[in-house]
């Protein structure tokens, strides 16, 4: 489901009958025990939105004022592809389907995954908004994550490693060409010429609702100003 690699063992034969199996790469032996905790929190992740139910329910997990950033973010980087990717002027989809509405829709998804993820992996459930929220505070918190207090410094040293892991996984080229395929051949066909970066700009939208999550959660345990 999440593109996740398995151990190949490779087999030879020496002599006539005699097989001989080569022993198993101790580095593959090392990423398989690196990313069991990532396997194990995407696959409890999943469970638990099959719990909560279908989208509708699941995006009432998101606060409203949360909305304006998604819009933003989504929007934003569905552009930047498209003028980065030559698909500026790319032709409707089959259905007069619009390219640039249902990438944005493929990023607003990436962008509440993330949200959600970061929830979920902090409390091992996904609350459910008790309080508004300022978008505006939230993004100069964004911004101010990646500010470079010092050389190097960006968005994704705010980021848990286990977040960074689970995001790498589901924004690979294989996760992330089933998902254009789930919205379209004619989209998938369109998009795989430009698979690296359409893999990049998913992966940073991700992290865009990981930030939020984590912005929205400080600013929250804050005391009130004067």
């Amino acid at each position: 489901m999440f593109g996740l690699a398995t151990t190949v063992i490779q087999t030879g034969s020496i002599g006539g009958d005699l097989n001989v199996t080569a022993a198993p790469d101790p580095l593959d032996k090392l990423r398989d025990q690196i990313h069991l905790p990532v396997k194990a929190f995407l696959t409890d992740f999943e469970l638990y939105l099959e719990h909560v139910g279908d989208m509708r329910a699941q995006l009432d997990l998101i606060p409203q004022g949360m909305w304006p950033i998604i819009d933003t973010i989504a929007y934003r980087h569905t552009d930047t592809f498209l003028n980065q990717s030559g698909m500026r002027d790319a032709r409707p989809l089959a259905g007069n389907v619009d390219v640039r509405e249902s990438l944005a829709f493929l990023l607003k998804v990436a962008w509440e995954r993330g949200y959600l993820m970061t929830h979920f992996h902090r409390l091992k459930y996904i609350p459910r908004p008790s309080r508004p929220v300022d978008p505006l505070a939230i993004m100069d918190m964004i911004i101010a994550q990646g500010v470079p207090a010092r050389p190097g410094r960006s968005l994704g040293n705010a980021i848990e490693v286990t977040l960074q892991r689970a995001v790498s996984m589901c924004t690979a080229p294989e996760p992330f060409t089933r998902t254009l395929r789930m919205l379209g051949d004619d989209l998938h066909a369109t998009v795989q010429p430009h698979l690296n970066l359409g893999c990049d700009t998913v992966r940073t939208v991700h992290a865009y609702g990981i930030l939020a999550a984590r912005a929205e959660a400080t600013i929250g345990t804050k005391p009130p100003t004067a």
